[in-house]
């Protein structure tokens, strides 16, 4: 997975980099990522 920042301010990137830090389970992603929208295969 890459992100995608629509910024360019230094502050905003570090505060975008600092989610890089949450542990998530692997339900907990699944489900983030159906949260988001998608499917599952």
């Amino acid at each position: 997975m890459q992100v995608v920042l629509g910024t360019t301010s230094p502050d905003r990137v570090a505060g975008a980099a600092l989610g890089s830090d949450i542990p998530l389970t692997r339900p907990e992603w699944y489900e983030l990522f159906r949260a988001a929208g998608h499917l599952l295969p």
